[in-house]
């Protein structure tokens, strides 16, 4: 992924879809996958992916599944490292159509074998600040499709 810089002719509004695990708990010693999905209730340009996360984030993945069910992956990361990164931000913006959905999948690692557990032995997890609790959300940054411009 290239970061890119914007140009006087990029016009259009950026909006943010905040995929955040609510309620988030993981128990002690357990490594799991929470899903969230979005449903696409317009046509977007899918402009870039920000992913925020504490000790217990893992790594994530975001998917589009289209309203005929094919999935296409969009961002990937299975070994984050916690805070909050920089944006993916996409050359070609993958195209979301309205009744496509967007699969986000939270890896949280609450086990010993975690390298950036802060805790010996490991204390159940909720939501809240670190280190004693994970805030992780993946911010997908869109902008409405502007049919006039994709015409030209």
């Amino acid at each position: 992924v290239e970061m890119l810089t914007a140009q006087p002719s990029d016009t259009r509004t950026v909006e943010a879809l905040a995929a955040r695990v609510v309620p988030l708990s993981v128990a002690a010693g357990e490594r799991v996958d929470r899903v969230v999905h979005i449903e696409i209730t317009r046509e977007f340009d899918l402009v870039g992916v920000v992913a925020k996360g504490g000790v217990f984030l893992r790594g994530f993945a975001v998917d589009v599944v289209a309203a005929d069910g094919c999935r296409t992956p969009i961002a990937r990361d299975r070994d984050f490292r916690m805070n909050l990164t920089a944006p993916l931000v996409f050359r070609n913006p993958p195209e979301l159509s309205k009744g496509s959905i967007i699969e986000v999948r939270f890896d949280l690692d609450n086990t010993r074998e975690n390298p950036l557990q802060p805790f010996d032995p490991p204390r159940p997890l909720a939501a809240g600040l670190p280190p004693e609790g994970e805030d992780a959300a993946i911010v997908l940054l869109v902008a409405p499709r502007d049919t006039q411009r994709l015409q030209q």
